[in-house]
Parts: structure tokens; C-alpha cells; sequence
């Protein structure tokens, strides 16, 4: 994902109820891409969706993957594996922030009762627009967009890339 692109998955509030009292916070980011959200949900309604926001995009290398809008600006990923919808995950371009796209998403989650959890923080977030830009005007990515010398000063970054990079090194 690019610097410049804030992203959430999609997932169904009746999934989420099924695990816990209520909506959590936070979910930890390692037990949430461990769940199957999406097992018991037609796929068909949601491919229809996308077909109409946004155009298709071919993607030779994602087998199990059908991908709407252009993956370097706003995106929509559905992953399927054995037709059952694994995760949806979106990307919001913040150097062009498409108020559109994220009312068709909001409005879209409001219908059909699912929610949206941020790549960032984990956290849950309501189908709500207000919410929604929120949780974008406080992300990490926002401030690139802001002020990217204040972004790599304050997040480290690149130590952090860099560091990641060497553990991956040892582990190969």
C-alpha cells in the first residue's frame, strides 16, 4: 500500500457479535486476519456493489482476488477462496480524497450492516461518514499528506522499514 493511501477492511457486524457482547475498539491486527468474517455472506450483491462504483481492474497475478478502481489511487480488493469471500479491503487515495466513494462505502455498510476496521490502528469504525473522515484526519497517512518531513520524523518510518527488513533477512 502506498503512503498516500489509507486503508480499512469491510466486514459484517453479525460476524463481529458472534465473537463478542458488542463492537470492540480495537481488535489486534494478527488475531482479526486470523478470522474468516465473511463465511456465511453472499458474495454476488457485494461484486455488483463494487461493479458500480468503481471500474474493474484486471490483475493477472491475483488469482483469488477481483479488484475495482486503479491500486494506486482508490481501491477496492474482494478476496475469494473456494467461493467464499475471505476479506474485503479498501484504499482511499488522501492526495485526492474522493468524498463520493467514501459515502457509496458508508451508505453501502449502513445497508447491508457490516463495519469497517482501519489497516492503522485496528480499529472499528461505524458506517459513518463523519466517522470515517475522522478516523482519515488522524491517520498516520493523513499527516504524510500534510506534512511529510513531520511524518517521518514522528513515525520513524523508515527505522521501522528498515528494521522489518533485517528481521525478515534472519528469518530467511
Amino acid at each position: 500500500m502506498a503512503v498516500w493511501q489509507w486503508g480499512v477492511w469491510m466486514v459484517p457486524r453479525e460476524s463481529i457479535l458472534k465473537r463478542f457482547e458488542r463492537i470492540p475498539e480495537y481488535i489486534d491486527q494478527d488475531w482479526f486476519e486470523s478470522v474468516n468474517w465473511w463465511a456465511e455472506t453472499d458474495d454476488e450483491q457485494i461484486r455488483e456493489f463494487f461493479d458500480r462504483i468503481l471500474p474493474r481492474y484486471y490483475a493477472p497475478w491475483a488469482e483469488y482476488t477481483e479488484i475495482w478502481g486503479d491500486i494506486d489511487s482508490d481501491d477496492v480488493s474482494l478476496h475469494v477462496r473456494d467461493s467464499i469471500v475471505a476479506d474485503i479491503s479498501i484504499r482511499v487515495d488522501l492526495r485526492h480524497l474522493n468524498v463520493e466513494f467514501l459515502k457509496a462505502l458508508v451508505n453501502f455498510a449502513r445497508e447491508r450492516s457490516f463495519v469497517f476496521v482501519s489497516y492503522e490502528f485496528g480499529r472499528f469504525i461505524s458506517p459513518s461518514l463523519r466517522q470515517m473522515l475522522d478516523e482519515i484526519n488522524n491517520s498516520k497517512k493523513m499527516l504524510f499528506i500534510k506534512n511529510p518531513s513531520e511524518f517521518f520524523k514522528q513515525s520513524r518510518y523508515l527505522e521501522e522499514i528498515n528494521k522489518k527488513n533485517r528481521e525478515k533477512t534472519k528469518s530467511e
